[in-house]
């Protein structure tokens, strides 16, 4: 669902403005380079719609930084999905600028994000998309003219191939996946670099894995008082497969107000017996046991309710699979906050209009471009979202 309002095109020169130091005050903040580059093709893609003269100087200034910021960051578990809009990105920029901005460096872009997306499309299991991303990055390489570089490389084809689909059939793991692929697959000598360098990347497999979301930890009216940060909170999680001498699993909260502690256990022993309900019913996996270490953000704040439960869910079942080193490996937007209540069948339950009406606030105006609420509240959220976006229709959220 975009909500984007029409009469965002009517915005004018001092919004845009406002929205561009939002940016830069976000981007010299970030925790890290790939915060900064979400910021900022945030603010591309919430200004692409608007007059070229109006947002010519805006997106000059951030173009370079995009391109210098992209060519060289480490973006090793983000869903192929948001590489792939940077991508495209890179292109409407230099399409758009291409006289200010150095071509080697874009080559250096696009080749560093093809690369990541081979190795996210791997880490999921999708060989295919992984070899053709590969295939674009060795395009880059060879092609003299940056000009027709594009229509070059869409021209490059995902099809499937019978020797893939047997790997797929045989392997049982997306690691021995990709191993069966270095084995078979025809390289060249740049195609055989990358591949080393990918397996040299998957090191992130051993030993602990590790995952996190949003979620909006907001139940009563007076906690809106309280900071954002206390209102909406990145819940972390790292997992690896328990010893033989405990046989079952465990979950811990590294930081966790005392007063908390009794309830949120309850929740996240739930989750687990969903995630494992979920893996076995619906994925037909018998997966070891695992031991679960949750961790907030944030280590003062105040939570009361249940909402917790479909985000802890979420990661136990994504966490469970990467420690396994299973197919079906999750991975989520950090542009998403997660709310809901799960039972131990991993139904998701509805949660309070109330309640929901306060999150659906406190994520609005958090910055963050997608909610996920129960299918069971879609229709209240849209209410309490479209109220809030006839007073603020330049923002954008999606449930």
């Amino acid at each position: 669902m975009n909500n984007r309002s029409d009469n965002q095109s009517g915005q004018g020169p001092l919004d845009l403005e406002n929205l561009y130091k939002q940016t830069l005050s976000g981007v010299s903040m970030a925790a890290d380079d790939r915060e900064k580059v979400r910021l900022i093709a945030n603010f591309f893609s919430s200004t692409r719609h608007l007059p070229d003269d109006l947002t010519y100087s805006f997106h000059l200034q951030l173009a370079g930084l995009f391109i210098f910021l992209t060519a060289s960051f480490q973006p090793d578990c983000l869903p192929p999905e948001e590489l792939g809009s940077y991508v495209d990105i890179s292109w409407q920029l230099f399409n758009r600028f291409s006289d200010r901005i150095d071509h080697n460096q874009f080559r250096d872009t696009l080749s560093n994000l093809f690369f990541y997306q081979a190795l996210n499309c791997f880490y999921l299991g999708e060989l295919e998309e992984g070899l053709r991303a590969l295939q674009k990055k060795q395009k880059i390489a060879e092609a003299g003219s940056l000009q027709t570089l594009s229509q070059e490389l869409e021209n490059i084809s995902s099809e499937a191939s019978p020797q893939l689909a047997e790997i797929k059939q045989r392997c049982h793991s997306n690691w021995q996946m990709f191993l069966e692929f270095i084995r078979q697959v025809n390289s060249g000598p740049g195609l055989s670099l990358d591949l080393d360098l990918l397996q040299e990347k998957w090191k992130k497999f051993s030993g602990w894995s590790e995952d996190s979301l949003f979620c909006p930890l907001v139940e009563r009216e007076g906690l809106l008082q309280a900071s954002r940060q206390a209102r909406l909170l990145l819940l972390e999680s790292h997992c690896r497969r328990t010893g033989a001498a405990e046989g079952h699993n465990l979950v811990r909260f590294a930081n966790l107000p005392a007063f908390y502690q009794e309830k949120s256990y309850l929740l996240a022993t739930d989750a687990m017996e969903a995630a494992d309900y979920v893996l076995k019913n619906s994925y037909r996996l018998q997966l070891p046991p695992c031991t679960l270490v949750f961790s907030f953000s944030e280590k003062n704040f105040i939570y009361s309710g249940d909402s917790l439960g479909l985000p802890l869910a979420v990661l136990s079942l994504s966490q469970k699979l990467l420690a396994s080193e299973r197919r079906f490996h999750f991975q989520y937007s950090q542009e998403a906050a997660f709310t809901g209540k799960v039972d131990m069948r991993g139904e998701v339950l509805r949660i309070a209009p109330e309640a929901l009406e306060l999150k659906v606030k406190a994520v609005f105006y958090s910055g963050l471009s997608y909610l996920v609420v129960p299918s069971a509240n879609l229709k209240e959220a849209r209410g309490f979202l479209y109220s809030l976006l006839a007073r603020h229709p330049w923002r954008k959220l999606e449930l």
